[in-house]
């Protein structure tokens, strides 16, 4: 389908909107980490909080935001992190519910779901 067909794609446009609203939070969590890195300036990232800022949307539009900050202090609170940083993820996965990846006190075998053949 070409660029000039691409609308005629769309049926539900509350749908795509949400799907670009949480690509936006997405490239701002992204640009905010390059930052971080050194790779791109800080103009890279307030251009994105400014698009966020005339949409209305904060980091907290996306659910899985919570869950990983959630994360992040529950490893800061049991000394989890590597020179005072300390990391959370969460997956969100539309036959599950809302999960949060944590370190484990021990690991003496993989997980279930990390099986090898």
């Amino acid at each position: 389908m070409g660029v000039n067909r691409a609308g005629f794609g769309i049926v539900d446009d509350a749908v795509v909107r949400d799907a670009a609203i949480q690509e936006i939070i997405r490239r701002y969590y992204r640009c905010s980490c390059e930052y971080a890195m050194g790779l791109v300036d800080r103009q890279t990232v307030q251009r994105v909080e400014l698009l966020m800022n005339d949409l209305g949307v904060g980091a907290a539009t996306r659910p899985v935001v919570a869950q990983a900050e959630l994360a992040a202090r529950e490893a800061k609170e049991r000394g989890k992190g590597n020179q005072s940083v300390y990391c959370g993820a969460a997956l969100e996965l539309r036959t599950a519910p809302l999960s949060w990846a944590r370190t484990p006190r021990s690991c003496t075998r993989p997980p279930a779901w990390c099986s090898t053949p």
